[in-house]
């Protein structure tokens, strides 16, 4: 590895760049949280409430955008 790291160009990642370089390596190895007990919660929501307000549609199946319009 060390005779491959002599090789390659100096000019490449150097600095801050280097250092941003690192952070995004950590951020997109640890990846994103996601709370999916809220999304599934959500989800639940919407469709009580599509339920309720009585406003399905035939051409829609019953399905709503995420904005509660029908799609």
């Amino acid at each position: 590895m060390r005779e491959i790291d002599k090789k390659l160009p100096s000019w490449n990642y150097q600095g801050q760049e280097l250092a941003l370089w690192h952070r995004d390596q950590h951020i997109n190895d640890r990846g994103v949280f996601m709370d999916t007990q809220l999304a599934e919660a959500a989800v639940t929501a919407v469709e009580i409430s599509a339920e309720g307000s009585g406003k399905t549609n035939a051409k829609t199946h019953g399905k709503r955008s995420a904005d509660g319009n029908t799609a």
